[in-house]
C-alpha cells in the first residue's frame, strides 16, 4: 500500500498558524498589548488581515497558544546537563530568572504583559494558571533530584510553590523598577531557605551532662 501523501493544505495552515503565533509574541515584547493590532500583526508576519481571522475568530483569541508557546521558550532556556548540586542548580535558576539578556528576549517581555493582562481577562487568565502548573511540576520534579533523602516529592513541591512566584513576580520587579540588587537579594534569600527545606542538617545532639 503506497503511503499517503501529507495534506499540504493543512500543512501550509500549521506553518502560517505558527508564524502568526511568533509574530505575536514578538510584536507583544515590542509594543505591549497595547500597541497589539490586527493590522500590525498581518504586517509583523507578512501575511493579509484575514488569514488571522481564519485561524482566530477573535484577535485576542491568539494570546492563550502565544502564552502556551511562551513555555517551550522557558524550557530550551532551562536546557542543558542538570548540574551536580542544588546550590548550582539554584545559581543557574537564579542567572536565568534575572538575567538582563533573559529578560530582554520577546517571549520574557510577552510574559511581562500576559501577566499584567490576565488579571482582568479571565480566559488568559486560566492559560496562564495552566503554565504556573506545568512550571511547578517542572520545577519539583528537578528540586526532588537534589533532596535528602532523595525523592522528596512533597518537599520539592513546597519549594517549587516559593521559587516560581518569586521568579514571575521579580520579572515583573524588574521590568517595572530595574531594582536588580533588591531582585538578587530576594533570590538569594529565597534559595537558602530552599537549601534548608531540601537539604535538612541533622539536629544537634543533646549536651550530656556529667554526673557527679
Amino acid at each position: 500500500m503506497p503511503p499517503t501523501k501529507p495534506d499540504r493544505r493543512l500543512e501550509r495552515g500549521k506553518r502560517t498558524k505558527q508564524k502568526l503565533l511568533l509574530a505575536a509574541m514578538e510584536l507583544i515584547g515590542e509594543r505591549g498589548l497595547e500597541g497589539f493590532s490586527a493590522h500590525a500583526l498581518a504586517r509583523k508576519a507578512g501575511i493579509s488581515q484575514s488569514l488571522i481571522y481564519h485561524h482566530f475568530t477573535r484577535l485576542d483569541g491568539i494570546f492563550p497558544d502565544v502564552a502556551a508557546m511562551m513555555w517551550d521558550f522557558v524550557e530550551q532556556s532551562l536546557g542543558g546537563p542538570r548540574p551536580a548540586t542544588l546550590q548550582a542548580y539554584l545559581r543557574r535558576l537564579g542567572r536565568l530568572t534575572l538575567n538582563p539578556s533573559f529578560l530582554s528576549q520577546p517571549f520574557a517581555r510577552a510574559g511581562v504583559e500576559f501577566y499584567r493582562r490576565s488579571l482582568g481577562d479571565p480566559a488568559l487568565k486560566r492559560q496562564m494558571l495552566r503554565m504556573r502548573d506545568l512550571g511547578l511540576k517542572r520545577l519539583a520534579a528537578d528540586m526532588a533530584q537534589y533532596a535528602a533523602p532523595p525523592g522528596q516529592k512533597a518537599r520539592a513541591l513546597e519549594a517549587a510553590h516559593l521559587l516560581l512566584p518569586l521568579s514571575d513576580g521579580l520579572q515583573m520587579h524588574l521590568a517595572l523598577f530595574n531594582d536588580r540588587a533588591a531582585a538578587l537579594a530576594a533570590w538569594s534569600l529565597a534559595s537558602a531557605q530552599v537549601e534548608r527545606h531540601l537539604l535538612p542538617q541533622d539536629p544537634p545532639p543533646h549536651p550530656t551532662r556529667n554526673r557527679p
